[in-house]
């Protein structure tokens, strides 16, 4: 077994000392919590005893002799006081719920599983700080060796087993808490390997089981470290390991996230945090004073928004680092991997994000995966990115997703004994229709992203992909005359992590229509046609200009009628996206969604602007809104 470096064990040294410091100084404030009459009482019981020995061994025989009168009674009464202190000290710890019964909870135990190189080295500071006598909290870390890929594998499919034959899982794996808590990988190569293996993390699917009573918690944190060097090192190496090993130790033992399922829904939408460094001339709370006013609001907003605005500010040549968690599909669709139509980031150059490894290496798990790439080269610049990480980490975490509307059944903070289906019997599927008016006047309104029509299907192509497997979604469009069937340009089908190219080319085959735009006869059209009920959705992208209904005003009203009276009859939600409001216009406060509330009253569940920059927030919101929406 290999020596450390004198560095190593210093670094070892320096966090046992820690540890050992903040457990006596834990003591500390546990004494400071008692109440003042018995600090006082256990301060008199401690003297007396110091006086009996300066007594009975220090002092002189003459002196002795002299005091040997008041000593043997004093001898016979301090162990009585001593017995009186602890009694009325027992009795108030029993009764008082100020401090905890156990201050270190359960033992703790962390599996590390690395490759051979670093496995001696982190053996070595495992075993010392397992055997530290300082360490009053005790911890034991277990590490074993991955020779390859194949014993990494084994490593990562410990704790997870094939789905039940005929078992209904979420299709993306709920990961509780597979061992080993830690995976240092030692290159790009192994990382690769294992983030992109089918059989590993894309099963069908795989399940997780619950960890042993008493492992570290039930998501674990996944490392992929960049050097920020022309190596593109992803992991732990035996310099970084030691310092990353104890800071996830401090972190998951009081700190696990686990995201609640589905994961693109308004209520688990991550509060995606950014970690920054200071570039030479600014400090950390001057670039986040900074970067404030873009991120806006963060739990709410959308992935696509805040990683736009995360990466505008990220400052590859000054040295600024920066560390985002953010669901799967965001992170693809911003790296343009998810075969996009358009660029969420106009603004940035696509090569930038999260260079140099890319984001379509980002294992589809329901934990976060952190990434984060350091500021340089030498150890010293590592050690101040690990801390601040940790740091980062304590004072971010446990914050939680925004989920005050996520359904009450669904375990938002699951225990280890939480079963799978519970996942699946809380989520809600949607069932979508969309309906696109294709006439004249839509395509006429032309705003800086296109023309209307071009909106409309950015639109639909937002929403199709934040749909998944368990959704279905018509897609139709809006006929150019009252006389004509609601054209369909594609029938149901279903949503994956990606859309299927069929709604692409559907959405091509789009073409403007002449005549007008009988929204309300179309839409009830639809509606028996898609068989919508028990909750379902209808959305009508549209300009809210109806012809027909300004030539024939009483026919209209009259389909109108019909249409709200079928909408809540089927318990049918209704939303229509004005492709023409300006952005500054607050729902339902548009001229045009005023006079469909008017015709429609309660059966309008929304009328939304949708221009521009505005449409991917509107689709990202009305999703969350329909994914949290209780079941009938």
């Amino acid at each position: 077994m290999p020596e450390p470096t004198d560095s190593q064990p210093r670094r070892l040294r320096d966090q046992i000392s820690e540890t050992a410091r903040q457990d006596r100084q834990a003591f500390v404030d546990a004494l400071e919590k008692l109440p003042d009459w018995l600090q006082v009482l256990l301060f008199v019981v401690v003297m007396a005893g110091y006086v009996l020995v300066f007594l009975f061994r220090v002092a002189s025989k003459v002196l002795r002799a002299a005091w040997a009168a008041l000593a043997v009674p004093l001898r016979r009464t301090v162990p009585y006081l001593g017995l009186l202190a602890v009694s009325l000290g027992a009795g108030w710890w029993a009764t008082d719920d100020s401090l905890p019964e156990n201050p270190c909870g359960i033992r703790q135990n962390l599996n590390v599983t690395t490759t051979q190189d670093e496995e001696p080295l982190l053996r070595i500071l495992a075993e010392e700080f397992t055997n530290d006598p300082r360490v009053v909290c005790p911890i034991t870390v277990t590490v074993s060796a991955a020779i390859g890929q194949d014993e990494i594998q084994r490593a990562l499919e410990n704790g997870w087993s094939p789905a039940d034959p005929g078992a209904v899982y979420p299709r993306r794996p709920i990961v509780l808490s597979p061992r080993p808590d830690m995976i240092i990988l030692g290159s790009s190569e192994h990382a690769r390997a294992i983030l992109e293996d089918p059989a590993i993390l894309n099963a069908d699917p795989p399940r997780a089981l619950p960890a042993d009573e008493g492992s570290l918690g039930r998501s674990p944190v996944v490392l992929a470290v960049h050097n920020g060097g022309s190596e593109k090192d992803v992991g732990a190496g035996a310099a970084k390991a030691p310092g990353i090993t104890e800071q996830v130790r401090r972190v998951k033992r009081d700190y696990t996230v686990v995201r609640p399922f589905p994961e693109r829904s308004d209520a688990a939408r991550l509060a995606t945090f950014a970690l920054y460094r200071g570039t030479d001339d600014k400090e950390r709370e001057e670039v986040e004073d900074d970067l404030t006013p873009s991120l806006g609001d963060v739990p709410l907003g959308s992935s696509f928004e805040l990683l736009c605005a995360a990466l505008g500010h990220g400052d590859r040549d000054r040295g600024k680092d920066l560390a985002v968690i953010a669901p799967l599909y965001a992170v693809r669709v911003i790296t343009g991997t998810a075969g996009k139509r358009h660029d969420p980031c106009p603004s940035q150059p696509r090569e930038r994000a999260f260079d140099p490894l890319p984001l379509s290496d980002v294992p589809p798990l329901d934990h976060p995966l952190i990434r984060v790439r350091w500021p340089g080269e030498t150890d010293r610049n590592r050690d101040a990115a690990v801390d601040e990480f940790r740091d980062w980490l304590r004072k971010r975490l446990p914050a939680k997703v925004s989920g005050g509307s996520f359904p009450t059944d669904a375990p938002s903070d699951p225990s280890p004994a939480t079963k799978v289906e519970q996942y699946e019997a809380a989520r809600t599927s949607i069932k979508v229709a969309v309906m696109i008016d294709v006439s004249g006047s839509v395509v006429r309104h032309v705003g800086r992203d296109g023309d209307g029509m071009e909106r409309a299907r950015r639109l639909t192509s937002h929403l199709a992909e934040q749909l998944n497997h368990h959704d279905s979604m018509g897609l139709w469009h809006l006929p150019g005359s009252p006389r004509q069937a609601a054209g369909k340009a594609v029938g149901i089908f279903s949503v994956g992590d990606s859309p299927p190219d069929n709604l692409y080319r559907a959405l091509d085959r789009l073409k403007q229509v002449d005549g007008g735009s009988p929204i309300f006869t179309a839409a009830a059209e639809v509606v028996e046609e898609e068989g919508l009920d028990a909750e379902a959705t209808l959305i009508v992208i549209t300009d809210g200009d109806d012809r027909p209904l300004k030539s024939r005003p009483i026919r209209s009203a009259v389909a109108a009628g019909e249409l709200s009276k079928k909408l809540r009859e089927r318990k049918v939600h209704l939303y229509v996206l004005n492709i023409t409001a300006a952005e500054s216009v607050e729902p339902d406060e548009s001229d045009r969604c005023q006079a469909l509330r008017s015709l429609l009253g309660s059966a309008l569940t929304g009328c939304m602007p949708a221009e521009d920059e505005a449409a991917s927030t509107v689709i990202t919101r009305l999703i969350g809104k329909l994914r949290v929406r209780r079941p009938a």
